[in-house]
Order: structure tokens, then sequence, then C-alpha cells
């Protein structure tokens, strides 16, 4: 008898990272397993395509598989259909906290009646006064500085250089350690910049649900957050409170941001020039919607790298290839 506890700690949702069930498949698959026994047989896998593949397996290799309610059998039919049912059980909990029915509609229920959003570094959200103005007024100039140089050089990338050529700071939130958030200060980057012109709070603008999360397959847990259009908003409330813009100058920052986005991919793309970075600029992902472009690597990145597929590769050949890159979108 083999003892496998490499898992212990670990999520059933991939066996990406657990050495344990790798291990048993590996060993079912070689028939080498006569009876595997196990607490409850939902402990194995939380992911349908792992835990049909040991069905797979142990069904083949005649392995059976025992929990505390009893001994199966995958190759008899009835033990096989309650088997199945098992894993799906055991899935569901899981897709349950990646879209919960229930708790959702009553979290949007009271973002339509009350704030759920957190404020942002110049903003300060009070429980009685709601949402106001935070009370230093260094942030509230830096704050002011951004939105005035955006009204007067048009995109965030030459805010960026304005406040390097004159090293202006920006300020974040972070945490102070104990639960709560402070604001500090850093060299102004065009991330922090960016949230500033994004974020609607700054126009006084009550907004919920601007992003909406998807898990990925096969990947522990992970989620990408895909930005909204402004219309598929759950809550969007203008004056709300104050803020440093109005409503219109918002949405007219929005709207340049957008132009300076889809023209920013055509004038740095260039003129068509031999190398592996041919289609930079031109091809998009079909994920997420961002252009490819080119980046440099350092020499270890470069020695894993998987060469471009050949022009002629069929379909599954791009396919295998991109496959990788899903997780970054």
């Amino acid at each position: 008898m083999q003892i496998i506890d490499d898992d212990l700690g670990k999520s059933g949702i991939s066996s990406a990272e657990r050495t344990g069930f790798q291990t048993l498949v590996s060993a079912v698959g070689l028939a080498q397993v006569g009876i595997i026994l196990v607490t409850d047989v939902s402990r194995l896998a939380r992911n349908c395509a792992d835990w049909y593949r040991l069905l797979d397996l142990a069904s083949l290799c005649a392995t059976l598989i025992s929990d505390s309610a009893g001994i199966y059998d995958p190759r008899l039919f009835d033990d096989r259909l309650l088997l199945g049912l098992k894993g799906t059980f055991a899935r569901s909990p899981v897709v349950q906290h990646a879209h919960p029915p229930d708790c959702r509609p009553l979290q949007q229920g009271q973002a339509r009646r009350t704030c759920l959003t957190s404020a942002g570094g110049g903003m300060i959200g009070l429980q009685m006064a709601g949402v106001v103005l935070t009370a230093d007024r260094q942030v509230q100039d830096a704050i002011r500085l951004v939105f005035a140089l955006f009204r007067q050089l048009g995109s965030a990338h030459r805010i960026l250089h304005y406040c390097r050529d004159h090293q202006l700071t920006l300020p974040y939130l972070t945490s102070d350690g104990l639960g709560g958030r402070l604001v500090a200060w850093r060299p102004a980057d065009f991330t922090t910049i960016y949230q500033i012109l994004k974020r609607p709070i700054y126009a006084g603008v009550y907004a919920y649900g601007r992003t909406q999360g998807q898990h990925l397959p096969g990947s522990q847990g992970k989620v990408r957050r895909q930005r909204l259009p402004q219309e598929k908003w759950i809550v969007l409330k203008p004056d709300a409170h104050e803020g440093y813009i109005t409503w219109a100058e918002y949405q007219e920052n929005q709207k340049q941001l957008a132009e300076n986005r889809q023209l920013a991919p055509m004038a740095a793309a260039g003129p068509a020039r031999e190398g592996s970075a041919l289609l930079q600029g031109i091809v998009l992902c079909a994920r997420c919607g961002t252009r490819v472009t080119a980046t440099s690597l350092s020499t270890s990145a470069r020695r894993s790298a998987k060469p471009w597929p050949s022009p002629a590769a069929s379909a599954s050949a791009w396919r295998t290839w991109m496959s990788p890159l899903a997780s970054f979108c």
C-alpha cells in the first residue's frame, strides 16, 4: 500500500501543481494500482477534465475506487454513473464560488441603494457623509494637476513625460499593515496617471460593475478581468458626490483616451520590416483585443521561448503555440 499525501493544502481545481494526483494518474495508467482508497472521491479532483481522465484510466486498467460510502468499479455502468455524479457535485462549489447565484443579485441591489466602491487616493469614504474630497491639499493639487495637464496635452504619455521632466510624484493608496489604507507617494508612472483619468469617482460619479471576471480553464482559480462598456455598468449615478472634474469633462477625457488608443498602434507600427516582429500592431488577441507588440526578452527567456510557427503551419499548430498566452490576457 502506498500513501499519497503530497497534495495536502492544495486546491483540487487544477492538477498543474498537484504532484500527488499526477503520480496517482501515472500509476493507474501503468496498471500498477488495484484499488484507490480515499475518504471522499470528491477530494481527488474538482475539475471534470481531471476527474474523467482518472475514471477512463481506472476503467481501462481495472482499478477500483473506494471511499467511505462504498467500493466502485468504473467498468460497470451504474458505478461509473455514480462516480460521474460525484465528480459533478464536487465541481459545483467551485462554479458557485465563481458565479454565486444568490449573493450576486443581493450585492447588486445593495450597490443600487448604497455605495460599495472603494475611494481613490484623492477621496475619503465616510460611513455617514458618503465620499468626500481628502483634506490633504497636496493630494488634491496633484490630482488636479493631472486633469489640467490632460486638458492641455491630451495624452497620458505626455503627462508622464512632463512629470518625469519636472520630477513630480503622485499619490497612491497602499496598505498600512493593520487592515487599513494610507496615502503614499511615488514617482509618476503611467499606471497611476491612467487610473486617475479612468476612475469615475474623481468626477463625482458612483459607478459599480465596471469590470467582469471570468475564470480561466485549467488555471488554479485565476480570474481574467475584462472592462465593460459604460452602458453595461450595473450602477451609474452622476453627481453622487463632490469631484475634481465634471461628468461631461470625464466623458470627453474617455473619448480622447479611446482615440489615443486607436491611433497609437498605427502610428507606432512604422514601415514593414524583416524579423520575427513583422506583425506587431496588426495581430489582435482573440480574448481581450490587445494588439501584439514586440518586447525585449532576457537571455534565459530567449532560450525557453518557442519559435513562431511557419506560415504554412496548420491551424492546430497555431492554437498550440498561442494557448500558453491565454493566461496573460
